[in-house]
C-alpha cells in the first residue's frame, strides 16, 4: 500500500515538472489541435473552400458610377445614328443660287463623261459646259454675285469672263461678243458682264451662243444641277 501511494507522488512530481519545463509547447500544440479539428468540421459541412478573390483598390466614386450603369439600361446617342453629313449635300441646299446668264434654248448638252458630236470640229468629244442658243449682242449677266477675275480673249472658246464666287467657285462665260467688265470688277447676280457672240471658233458653226462652264477645283459641274427651271 505504502508502496503504492510513494509510486504515485513520484510520477505527480515528475509531470510538475515536466509541466513546468514545456507548459507553452503543449498550450501551443493544444491550440494547434482545435484549429485544425474546426477547419476538418467546416470542411465537412461546406465543401471546399472558397478562393480568396484580392481587393483591388478603386478610386472615390468608382464604385458607385459602375453600380449605376449597372441599374441604369444603355441608350443609343443621337449622334451616332448614321446621318447626311453636311459636305455630302448639294450646293443649292446651302444657300447655293444661281440664275440663267441669258435665256435660250439648250443648243449643246453638258458632257464631262461622255462622247457627243460636235459639228465646228466634225467629232465626237466630251463637252463640260453648257451651250445656249441666244441672239447676237443679247445681253448675259452673271449667274450668280462673284468678282471678275479673268478677261481674255481665248484661241478656242473666243471672249472669255471669269467670276469667282464663294467656296471656289468659278463661273465662265465664253463665245461673247462684247465685254462690259474689268478684272477685279464685283458683280451681283443679274449684273451684265457682256453679250452674246459666236466669238469662239472651235462652236462656230453652231452661231451665236453663250458657252457656260461651272466649275470648282479644277472639277466642271452641270449647271443644269443649280439652274432653276426656265
Amino acid at each position: 500500500m505504502n508502496t503504492n501511494h510513494e509510486r504515485y507522488r513520484h510520477y505527480a512530481r515528475a509531470f510538475r515538472r515536466f509541466f513546468r519545463r514545456n507548459g507553452a509547447i503543449c498550450a501551443a500544440g493544444a491550440c494547434a489541435l482545435m484549429v485544425g479539428a474546426v477547419f476538418a468540421v467546416s470542411t465537412l459541412r461546406n465543401g471546399q473552400p472558397e478562393p480568396t478573390t484580392p481587393t483591388i483598390p478603386t478610386a472615390p466614386g468608382q464604385a458607385l458610377v459602375s453600380q449605376q450603369a449597372l441599374q441604369q439600361p444603355q441608350q443609343t446617342s443621337p449622334t451616332s445614328l448614321t446621318t447626311t453629313s453636311p459636305a455630302a449635300t448639294q450646293p443649292q441646299e446651302q444657300g447655293f443660287k444661281m440664275i440663267w446668264p441669258v435665256k435660250g434654248e439648250i443648243q449643246m448638252e453638258y458632257a464631262k463623261d461622255k462622247l457627243i458630236f460636235q459639228p465646228t470640229l466634225g467629232q465626237w468629244a466630251a463637252h463640260p459646259a453648257l451651250d445656249i442658243q441666244a441672239q447676237l449682242g443679247a445681253d448675259v449677266v452673271a449667274a450668280m454675285q462673284g468678282r471678275v477675275e479673268t478677261v481674255r480673249e481665248d484661241k478656242m472658246l473666243g471672249k472669255t469672263v471669269v467670276l469667282l464666287h464663294e467656296d471656289g467657285w468659278r463661273s465662265y462665260y465664253c463665245s461673247l461678243q462684247t465685254i462690259d467688265v474689268t478684272v477685279g470688277d464685283t458683280l451681283k447676280a443679274g449684273e451684265k458682264l457682256g453679250t452674246v457672240g459666236q466669238s469662239a471658233l472651235e462652236e462656230v458653226s453652231q452661231g451665236s451662243h453663250l458657252h457656260f462652264v461651272l466649275e470648282r477645283e479644277g472639277e466642271t459641274a452641270n449647271p443644269l444641277d443649280y439652274l432653276p427651271a426656265q
